[in-house]
């Protein structure tokens, strides 16, 4: 008997997907549509100039990829609450690149979703 588990594909856009749903439960925004709101910072991303979006492109993997040391799992496979204490950690990391990191996507997130919510 074939044993069945979850294969979970790592790719750049269910990393923002999980970053976009992580800050919208921190900020506890209701209605923002969390696949739409990642669409839109994934196209501000390609509109960033070329030497900064394979950086932010790595530096987006690494933050995936860290959850495994603070847990055992990669960031987009974490519980809401996992998510939510690693990006507090990074928010407030004595690394200053982690802290723009997470200024960056959560600088974006507000911007999309508080224009999402005006009439």
């Amino acid at each position: 008997m074939a044993a069945c588990y979850r294969v979970q594909k790592v790719s750049h856009k269910s990393i923002v997907e999980a970053i976009t749903a992580g800050l919208q439960c921190q900020h506890a925004i209701d209605a923002a549509d969390t696949a739409g709101i990642a669409a839109e910072i994934i196209d501000q991303q390609g509109r960033i100039p070329d030497y900064l979006r394979l950086p932010l492109h790595v530096a987006t993997l690494l933050f995936d990829w860290s959850g495994i040391l603070s847990g055992g799992k990669r960031f987009q496979a974490k519980n809401t609450a996992a998510q939510k204490a690693q990006l507090e950690r990074w928010k407030y990391s004595q690394i200053g690149s982690c802290r723009n990191f997470i200024r960056f996507y959560d600088s974006l997130f507000l911007l999309i979703a508080l224009q999402e919510e005006q009439p």
